[in-house]
């Protein structure tokens, strides 16, 4: 980040939408964030020079649930284990260079948050802001063609669930 950010304002900011993006991959149970899934955009402007930012968060397909069948859906449902289904996937991050799984999407903000708040608490009050009635709002206007009811309704208990432990985080 230093030989690509040169300034330290500019480093915090862009560590920070990284720090965002993690939360947001915990939030939806991303598991696809691998080494290939970031990125960096350079532009020129006028004087000649180049300004790079971090590009926007892409490549989410892996979330929610959307891989499972609507059986285990609806089973997690019924037995009150969405959670532990958000506890159990892992991600394309690795913690330690030795780790032989990379790991949970939750777990990887609960340790990063604990060692670097700097770079997440700009995220904290949108993240306090979410409730139900907004994840309910946004999943019901998805197409009917494009979810089923048992969908939804793990998208948004997922969505509650994650963004509980997520807010358990002290900052």
């Amino acid at each position: 980040m230093e030989a690509v950010f040169k300034s330290p304002e500019q480093r915090l900011e862009e560590l920070s939408k990284l720090a965002g993006y993690l939360l947001l991959d915990a939030l939806i149970g991303n598991t696809d964030r691998h080494h290939q899934n970031w990125g960096v955009l350079r532009s020129s402007i006028s004087s000649g020079q180049t300004v790079q930012h971090i590009a926007p968060t892409f490549d989410h397909a892996s979330s929610l649930g959307r891989n499972e069948s609507e059986l285990k859906l609806d089973r997690r449902l019924r037995e009150n284990t969405v959670l532990a289904y958000a506890r159990k996937g892992r991600g394309g991050i690795f913690w330690n260079a030795k780790d032989r799984r990379g790991a949970n999407p939750l777990n990887l903000v609960e340790r990063a948050a604990g060692l670097w708040p700097e770079y997440f608490s700009p995220w904290w009050p949108a993240l306090r802001a979410l409730d139900e009635s907004q994840f309910l709002s946004i999943v019901t206007a998805i197409p009917d063609d494009w979810m089923t009811a048992i969908q939804r309704a793990f998208c948004v208990r997922f969505l509650v669930c994650t963004s509980a432990e997520l807010r358990k985080i002290p900052l």
